[in-house]
């Protein structure tokens, strides 16, 4: 074995070790948490708690296809039962979970189902959380336009006690600003996330914002600044064992040793990059690692440089067949939606028109018996108990006019 294959059998050793590592950590402090919930899942008989139960119970599974089984199942029972507040929360976390899997129709989709029904539910909290999903999507779909019109409604309807939120809308931002190359728009919104996330204990997503501070300073030239932010990002990334943070960052530490020609290096974080996208199947960062590697190996190794090409053409084929599918799924579900909504209105219309009916039935009966006492009184009725009888009818009749008029206003209230 020659010391070029020694290296390169080191470091695939070194990438496995470090895969099981993530994946030991995440799950030995997830599983105690993962226990409880379903425990309590197997004693939960009302419908409402089991599905607040399995939307939190699937952000502790292992793998985004978990995940999005277990959400769709508590949608499913939330539809059955008509839990409005269930079903724009089950929404809510498939949009995010179809972000990050990559499928951004579907991701979409049910982004904009939540925010439909946060809008009913009048949950202003709930839309900055929805329109936060969207504005990723644009973002990561490269729509900067739509990212940033999107990302600023986050910031309108978010709750000023929910740092957490504003600490990671606002590093979206700097994200939109850095692509177009707006960099003191981009520092501006880095800046204001960095102080939220001083603010708030939970640091979750904090690399993101680091990451991008550490991009901007390495535009401007200061090398060493930048690579100490990015490695506080990964340092962030490892307390929350955040994965999908650890990407972003390697990915960019990837872009950073490229552009300084230090080869070692680019390729250690290309491979740590693909390795937690791997994990992930985030199939378009899969797709640039592999690309990266493929050319950093075509003149030292072309065998390993040629298989890495096939794992990035893998990826893009993936991409587009989830992408194929989900805007069939997306449109299959907006007909279903629709077919639905049009069931609803029918029934809303026919029972419209039945009050109408006994509306008019109830006004014309009235009316006729007010007729027919004021004709019939002079002539033939005399005795007062007949007087009385057909007072209590005329009573009655007025009543049930009057309930069937307020009936509607009276059910809202309650």
């Amino acid at each position: 074995m020659n010391q070029g294959e020694s290296n390169s059998l080191f470091m695939k050793n070194f990438l496995s070790f470090f895969l099981l590592f993530i994946f030991f950590i995440e799950t030995s402090a997830q599983t105690p948490v993962k226990d409880s919930l379903q425990a309590l899942l197997l004693k939960t008989t009302v419908d409402t708690t089991r599905v607040n139960l399995m939307i939190k119970l699937s952000q502790y599974e292992s793998t985004y296809k978990k995940r999005i089984e277990l959400t769709t199942e508590a949608l499913t029972l939330t539809q059955k039962i008509n839990y409005k507040e269930g079903q724009a929360n089950a929404s809510e976390h498939l949009g995010a979970q179809y972000r990050v899997f990559g499928n951004y129709p579907l991701a979409l989709h049910y982004a904009f189902t939540s925010l439909r029904l946060r809008e009913e539910l009048h949950d202003s909290a709930g839309m900055s959380r929805g329109y936060f999903i969207v504005g990723l999507v644009y973002q990561e779909m490269g729509d900067s336009y739509n990212a940033l019109i999107t990302l600023q409604k986050v910031i309108r309807y978010n709750s000023p006690d929910n740092i957490h939120l504003a600490g990671t809308s606002n590093a979206a931002l700097g994200i939109v600003y850095y692509k177009l190359k707006k960099m003191d728009s981009a520092l501006h919104y880095y800046q204001k996330s960095n102080e939220f996330f001083n603010l708030d204990d939970n640091k979750l997503a904090y690399s993101k914002t680091l990451t991008g501070l550490g991009d901007l300073q390495f535009e401007k030239g200061n090398n060493e600044i930048a690579i100490a932010y990015y490695r506080q990002a990964v340092k962030n990334s490892a307390a929350y064992t955040d994965t999908a943070g650890y990407t972003s960052t390697y990915d960019r530490m990837t872009t950073f040793f490229n552009a300084l020609q230090n080869t070692d290096s680019t390729i250690k974080y290309s491979k740590l990059a693909l390795l937690c996208a791997t994990t992930l199947n985030n199939y378009s960062q899969i797709s640039r690692s592999a690309t990266m590697l493929s050319k950093l190996y075509e003149d030292e190794d072309v065998r390993l440089s040629l298989s890495y090409l096939q794992n990035a053409n893998a990826a893009n084929d993936s991409l587009l067949s989830l992408q194929k599918t989900g805007q069939l799924q997306s449109l299959f579900l907006e007909q279903t939606e629709k077919e639905q909504a049009a069931a609803e209105k029918k029934l809303l219309d026919f029972e419209k028109n039945n009050q109408n009916i006994q509306y008019a039935l109830l006004a014309i009966g009235i009316i006729g018996f007010i007729f027919i006492f004021l004709l019939l009184s002079h002539r033939f009725i005399t005795n007062t108990r007949v007087i009385g009888l057909l007072s209590g009818i005329a009573l009655l009749l007025v009543f049930e006019f009057l309930n069937l008029l307020l009936h509607s206003f009276l059910d809202g209230i309650t």
